[in-house]
């Protein structure tokens, strides 16, 4: 449905989006692009503990 990028023969971690002036996504095919994802998740998580 276009929702998620995934896409096993491409090595890239954050492709262009198809309208590039929208930015990059993520390639859900990758491991080391969803283990960064949930890294930066957790991140934004413990950051937002902190500044309440």
């Amino acid at each position: 449905m276009g929702i998620f990028y995934f896409n096993p023969k491409d090595e890239r971690l954050f492709p262009p989006k198809r309208i590039k002036q929208m930015g990059w996504t993520i390639n859900f095919a990758n491991p080391h692009s969803v283990f960064f994802a949930v890294i930066i998740i957790l991140v934004l998580l413990i950051l937002s503990q902190y500044i309440r």
